[in-house]
């Protein structure tokens, strides 16, 4: 994820679509799991579309709020980690484990999402 602090001064200035725009695009993540966050910025992108407000146009104090408490969001982003490999490594002469799939999805009238877990419960030891 691109640090938010970046772009925090222009917030100060002149909050327009165009800076909007450009500060929802730094977000990078193409395997959706910071959706949750980044979809806030999809709904407040929408909203100024349904006020028709011009790229270069300032937009409302109510827009500007809520774009700056997202920007407060974005900034715990930074905390989060993923490992780069969760699955697991079986020998030749085991029994693969039992693999499970889980999908999940939900909708509301501003977006939706859907979700897929692979599962496979391992088995250990004490030695």
């Amino acid at each position: 994820m691109t640090p938010t602090k970046s772009l925090t001064p222009q917030l100060d200035l002149r909050v327009t679509k165009r800076i909007i725009a450009m500060y929802s695009s730094k977000n990078y993540d193409p395997i959706g799991l910071v959706g949750p966050v980044t979809l806030q910025f999809k709904i407040l992108f929408q909203e100024i579309w349904k006020l028709r407000i011009g790229k270069d146009n300032e937009v409302p104090d109510s827009i500007v709020s809520k774009l700056k408490a997202q920007m407060e969001d974005m900034r715990h982003l930074n905390a989060i980690t993923v490992p780069p490999y969760i699955g697991i490594d079986t020998p030749i002469n085991q029994e693969m484990p039992k693999r499970q799939l889980h999908v999940f999805c939900d909708a509301s009238l501003l977006a939706f999402g859907a979700i897929a877990y692979a599962r496979m419960p391992v088995t250990t030891t004490r030695k």
